[in-house]
This record gives C-alpha cells, structure tokens and sequence, in this order.
C-alpha cells in the first residue's frame, strides 16, 4: 500500500501542482514587498525645445536664453538625470482578500482526494483479490 502511494504517478503530479500552488501563492504575496529602483539616463540636443527644457530642469535659465537668435538656434545642451524610486503596494484591488488561502486549502483538498482514489484503487486491483474478498 505504501509502496503504491510513493509510486503513484497521479498522486506525484498533484504535489507538484500543489508545490506550483503554493509558490505561486509567495509569488502573489511578493508584491506587497517593497521595489527599489535605479534610473539612470543622458540627453544631448540642439532641439530649441527640448534646450528650453533641460536648462529649465537644471535651473540654469538666465534672461540671454529668452533672445530670439538663442531660443531658435541653440548650442547642443545636455542633460544626465538619476532617479531613485522606491515604490510600497499598500492595497490591491484586483485580490480579493483571503484568495491565496482559499487556494491553499481547495490544492490539499484535491491532494487528499487524489490519495484516497489511489488507494481504493490498491485496494480493488491487488489488495482484496489476495484476500479472496470478490471486488
């Protein structure tokens, strides 16, 4: 019986749907952990628009900007930004609340019933013929 259970190729593929479960079930859980990220990025332009920009960015905007000749053709400007976010799920809409439990318990339910289904299948195909017991 034992050695029924341990080989049963139906019993071995629910566990490892129920070890899929329940790394899905901490995968689900990660994203209430917080993200951290580094951005990095670099710009150089003779855009009269995209210059006006950066020089406004970077506070360096002087009243010989606002010239005609200098606000339609600009030198090449550049620009290297960095960001640092860190970003924390508070709430999630789109789980309901409990889901990841639910889950859980229905994985060991099904596990369970997959178990007993192999055994009474040990039983009527091996077990109780032996026995003389009619199945």
């Amino acid at each position: 019986m034992r050695q029924a259970l341990r080989n049963s190729n139906l019993l071995k593929a629910e566990q490892f749907a129920l070890q899929a479960a329940m790394a899905g079930q901490d995968a689900a859980k990660s994203r209430y952990l917080p993200r951290g990220t580094l951005e990095e990025s670099f710009a150089a332009s003779n855009s009269p628009t995209r210059t006006f920009m950066m020089k406004l960015d970077q506070g360096r905007f002087t009243s010989s900007d606002f010239l005609i000749n200098n606000l339609n053709n600009p030198g090449v400007e550049t620009d290297f930004r960095t960001a640092v976010t860190l970003e924390q799920t508070l709430y999630d809409r789109s789980v309901p609340f409990g889901a990841d439990n639910n889950k859980e318990i229905k994985m060991k339910s099904v596990l369970l019933m997959i178990g007993f289904l192999v055994l009474w299948f040990v039983l009527q195909k091996y077990i109780l013929p032996r026995l003389g017991v009619p199945t």
